[in-house]
């Protein structure tokens, strides 16, 4: 049988929530993910890339006359990248967070950029609140670290001496 030996009370999740509509839904920021920052930068170069390669395919394309299957390829191009892109961002800030910011399935390059640079100032904040967290806890002027640490010598000296250690 198992006892229960005590709680943890009030621990933080370390969820900051963004407010991302005027309903009131929220995109969610992770900082206790030691992976969030890494998942989000990674995001922004890899989109960052795949919008070089479409320009590239328009840019090999302007010479040619313009078709509907140019067109139709070029519009499918986007369109996987946007999907991407989406499901990124929602494995990032939760699910539905695009649906939820745009209001539709799979937004546009445009809507994407201008959703992860208006992001950008509340992740600084979020993981400057965690930074200064972690300091506060782990500072040299916390209680426990004020105490006088003996050095190794001055614990075989007590030891040799036959103080107690």
């Amino acid at each position: 049988m198992s006892k229960i030996i005590g709680s943890i009370e009030q621990f933080d999740d370390g969820i900051r929530l963004v407010t991302i509509n005027e309903a009131g839904d929220t995109a969610a920021i992770s900082i206790n993910d030691p992976t969030f920052i890494e998942r989000f930068t990674d995001f922004f170069d890899w989109f960052g890339k795949g919008g070089d390669e479409i320009t590239s395919f328009i840019e090999q394309k302007e010479g040619e006359e313009l078709t509907l299957d140019t067109m139709a390829e070029t519009a499918s191009k986007r369109v996987e990248l946007c999907k991407k892109a989406r499901d990124r961002i929602d494995e990032l800030f939760g699910e539905g967070t695009c649906k939820k910011t745009f209001g539709v399935d799979i937004p546009d390059e445009v809507c994407i950029m201008e959703f992860i640079e208006k992001m950008i100032p509340f992740i600084n904040a979020a993981f400057e609140e965690r930074g200064q967290h972690i300091n506060r806890k782990y500072s040299r002027n916390r209680k426990g670290a004020r105490s006088k640490q003996r050095t190794k010598a001055e614990l075989i000296e007590d030891y040799g001496s036959g103080t107690e250690v």
